[in-house]
């Protein structure tokens, strides 16, 4: 996962259709290509950094498409190589949970691979994030929202808090080992509270 863009975590909803757009013609060599809808889009393209240039390719859909799952499951099939039994135990995950979006009607949303069993647990902890700002018009890459996304399993246990924080570190991507770590540390701090709660 490309964890950085000019030193920041990467967008994972934006207010409108519009803005992600926007930001794609921005940040380098990008293309959008609608997938099975008008509501979910393919963005991918060579991203040009401070750091360099890094390959992006990501699922966008409209928060309100039901399909969403359908269209991932497409692009896996047809760039990644998957087939569809292979996708059976996957979910696709909202980066950003449609809860916390809910002062952006129109918002579109960045599509994320992740094992079911894992996904479903983390429910309750997105439910308590805090709502995105009715003016803003971006949010990036939360430390959860990374945990979530690169975990592989939602943890019951000390001994498995430690192995997932290890897990997510070694598939960070990043120009700047200095930004990896900051936000590995803000992945530790934030998810914290629930470790806590851990035997």
């Amino acid at each position: 996962m490309m964890l950085e863009e000019d030193n920041n975590p990467p967008p994972v909803a934006f207010s409108s259709y519009y803005y992600l757009s926007q930001w794609a013609q921005k940040i380098g060599d990008i293309k959008i290509e609608k997938l099975n809808s008008s509501r979910a889009v393919r963005v991918y393209g060579w991203v040009k950094s401070s750091g360099g240039s890094w390959w992006y390719d990501q699922v966008w859909v409209d928060k309100n498409y039901s399909s969403y799952r359908s269209a991932m499951l497409r692009h896996v099939m047809l760039h990644d190589g998957f087939t569809r039994p292979a996708m059976n135990d996957i979910d696709a995950d909202h980066l950003a949970a449609r809860s916390i979006l809910e002062p952006w009607p129109k918002a579109w949303v960045c599509l994320f691979p992740v094992p079911r069993f894992s996904n479903r647990p983390f429910g309750g902890i997105e439910k308590a994030l805090p709502k995105v700002r009715a003016r803003e018009n971006m949010l990036r890459l939360s430390p959860i929202m990374l945990f979530k996304a690169l975990c592989g399993f939602y943890p019951r246990n000390l001994l498995e808090a430690n192995i997932a924080m290890q897990d997510v570190s070694g598939q960070v991507l990043s120009a700047s080992g200095n930004e990896v770590e900051k936000m590995l540390r803000m992945v530790a701090s934030d998810m914290s509270p629930y470790f806590k709660k851990l035997k």
